[in-house]
């Protein structure tokens, strides 16, 4: 191997870190925003008889995500990825079934779907770009 690829390869680990812990810091600040506002809901007096499953799957992906993010970070692998990406999908879908099933059809409540699509893909990326970074810092 060449002086220039160990560079390159260095560059394509060790420079990418400091962004690497940015946007692991805002996923988990998002996973415990959730787990906040289930439990919010959870709390609240005036709860709906299907508020309560809904409150549980909100912290619950929350939490699964922070479970997530420390698992890739320690050990890398393949399966936090797709385990992100099934609970963002299941997540998403619940979202969406509570959201028809309150019977909210304002604009706001569209503009609340793309938010939160966009925060289940900023999860989904940050722990793929983590397993990235792992598998390529580790020896071979």
């Amino acid at each position: 191997m060449t002086s220039r690829g160990n560079k390159n390869n260095k560059m394509n680990t060790g420079e990418k870190t400091p962004l690497l812990v940015i946007i692991t810091v805002l996923s988990a600040i998002a996973s415990f925003a959730f787990i906040y506002y289930g439990l919010t809901i959870t709390m609240s007096e005036g709860l709906q008889q299907g508020g309560g499953i809904f409150a549980y799957v909100v912290a619950g992906y929350g939490l699964g995500n922070v479970y997530l993010l420390s698992s890739v970070w320690r050990n890398g692998g393949r399966w936090p990825v797709e385990a992100s990406k099934l609970m963002g999908l299941c997540f998403l879908a619940v979202f969406i079934l509570e959201t028809i099933n309150s019977g909210t059809k304002e604009p706001v409540a569209l503009t609340g779907r793309l938010v939160i699509v966009l925060i289940l893909w900023a999860n989904w990326y940050t722990i793929k770009r983590i397993a990235a970074w792992r598998d390529s810092s580790q020896p071979r």
